[in-house]
């Protein structure tokens, strides 16, 4: 040992510790495990606690072994001897006194956690402190507690299994207040579920007391319990909804009742309505929103009929990758009970198309034109309008007599004898394909394309991306930003003088014997196929 760290301990005095921040970190490195120990010595002393000499000595020795740890980043070395001092405090009383003073073996115990968790990275030091530190949750000083949540927050990162290993000790401190530690919890549960599953409802029933760090940490918790054990948390659900009404929890609190969903929808049906209230004014929801009603809706065909009725009012508010997953859920909603796929919801979902597929030209003095597709606002005055082409048609022709909707080659909803629904919308020519035409669907305007024109002809480049589905219920995802150059003598937007045929476009193979159902499921197939979610 070090002469002037002998001469300070053996003699405690006090005077000569200050000399120690004079030694260089090189001097004494070698010593700090001997050093360790005489303090360990010095603190069980039967007067240790009355000696304010021998408390003075002992932190700044303390405070002078821990900067030289640190500086020289031998925590390794020295492991051992700093938690046989921190297994030294914790035989000795840590509470605070009346006035709120912190015994001297706490104000140790909390230099040398501090020390350790540093390097909360290192396996080998956490594999040795952490079964020691974690008694220091139950001493009964709650400042010690709460930083010792802080500790075992950053060592959960990278040590949950170690951490695991004393889930009660945690489980049991959490309940007994000391809230921060709640946030080790998640990392834990994806080692140890059961004893956290013991203790679900009492878990449940500290979200009013939590900070909201605190309650994020728990919804997290009860999200992962809700995937693998939901029926845990079918008596907490009054509880837990609460937490829909605030915009700071209102996520976290979705993606429980969407792993419910998944699991166990019928727990949910009960809280459908104020789930869509909840929705309302939050469009981060949306999705999880029309997930979990949709899970519920497949339960029965009102239901279904409910869900698919929120969805379709949604759809036309909803920005693009928000429309995929609306259709999807609707297309699944309608592959599980076909009869919902009636007239009135296609034309909703048609005109959600319609919308979507609006062009928004516009032009600027260097005769650049710059074709926006996509999107619900409509063109400015001054602009041109490009209308998708979409159509839905059926295998066999559709007399004249049994077309219904809007006519004059604007497109239109029609229905055949077979009761097979047909969607039609054209911008410009159309005509009918014959008795042997496959179902499918034509988007125009939708895919990247840039074409040059000469001065003298007027062309237009415009590819149609035909996405084969069998019976669609609208074209609303499949729109992509397309600019057109255009030289300053071009005509703008000229009609070609041919309208694009479909030969090269691809079709689906649909059996005309195939049922609803059937279509619905290859239509699915198709959209997914093609991107559409």
């Amino acid at each position: 040992m070090h002469e002037l760290f002998t001469q300070v301990l053996s003699n405690k005095d006090l005077s000569k510790a200050g000399d120690l921040f004079s030694v260089p970190d090189s001097s004494i490195i070698n010593d700090l495990t001997e050093v360790l120990t005489k303090i360990s010595e010095i603190t069980s002393l039967p007067d240790y606690v009355n000696n304010t000499n021998d408390q003075s000595v002992v932190e700044i020795c303390i405070t002078r072994v821990t900067s030289a740890i640190r500086e020289t980043d031998s925590i390794e070395q020295h492991a051992e001897a700093l938690v046989g001092l921190l297994e030294c405090c914790l035989n000795h009383n840590l509470k605070p006194s009346p006035k709120d003073e912190d015994p001297p073996h706490a104000k140790i115990s909390s230099d040398i956690i501090s020390c350790i968790f540093l390097n909360y990275n290192k396996k080998d030091v956490m594999k040795r402190a952490l079964p020691v530190a974690v008694k220091l949750l139950h001493k009964g000083n709650r400042e010690l507690s709460r930083n010792m949540a802080s500790y075992l927050s950053l060592a959960v990162i990278h040590n949950a299994p170690l951490l695991s290993q004393h889930i009660q000790l945690i489980i049991d401190s959490v309940i007994s207040g000391n809230y921060p530690l709640c946030r080790v919890l998640p990392q834990i549960y994806a080692v140890t579920k059961d004893p956290i599953h013991e203790h679900a409802m009492a878990l449940v029933s500290l979200l009013p007391q939590c900070e909201l760090s605190e309650k994020l940490a728990l919804l997290q918790l009860f999200a992962l319990v809700a995937h693998n054990k939901p029926l845990l948390l079918e008596a907490s659900l009054p509880q837990l909804v609460e937490y829909l009404g605030t915009n700071s929890t209102i996520l976290a609190t979705m993606q429980i009742f969407l792993h419910l969903a998944e699991k166990r929808p019928q727990l949910l049906v009960d809280y459908v309505p104020k789930l869509k209230q909840a929705n309302e004014g939050n469009a981060n929801t949306l999705c999880i929103t029309v997930q979990v009603v949709a899970a519920v809706g497949r339960l029965s065909k009102d239901k279904a009929q409910d869900a698919l009725n929120f969805i379709l009012s949604h759809l036309p508010k909803a920005d693009r990758s928000s429309q995929s997953i609306l259709l999807r859920e609707a297309t699944l909603l309608c592959s599980t009970y076909p009869v919902l796929c009636t007239d009135k919801m296609l034309a909703e979902v048609w005109q959600c198309s319609r919308n979507s597929a609006q062009v928004n030209q516009s032009s600027n003095n260097n005769g650049v034109t710059i074709v926006t597709v996509g999107g619900c606002e409509p063109a400015t005055p001054g602009s041109s309008n490009l209308k998708a082409s979409t159509s839905v048609e059926s295998t066999n022709n559709i007399p004249a007599s049994e077309k219904g909707g809007s006519g004059g080659g604007g497109g239109g909803i029609y229905k055949t004898k077979n009761s097979t629904t047909v969607i039609s919308t054209h911008s410009g020519h159309s005509k009918h394909q014959d008795s042997n035409s496959r179902i499918r669907s034509r988007i125009g305007a939708d895919s990247r394309s840039t074409s040059r024109l000469n001065s003298s002809a007027a062309h237009r480049s415009m590819t149609r991306l035909n996405i084969a589905s069998s019976s669609r219920l609208g074209s609303v995802g499949g729109l992509h930003k397309s600019m057109t150059r255009l030289s300053t003598s071009s005509h703008i937007n000229q009609p070609p003088a041919n309208p694009v045929t479909s030969a090269a476009q691809p079709k689906c193979n649909v059996n005309p014997r195939d049922t609803t159902l059937q279509c619905c499921r290859k239509q699915s197939d198709q959209w997914r196929r093609y991107g559409y979610y």
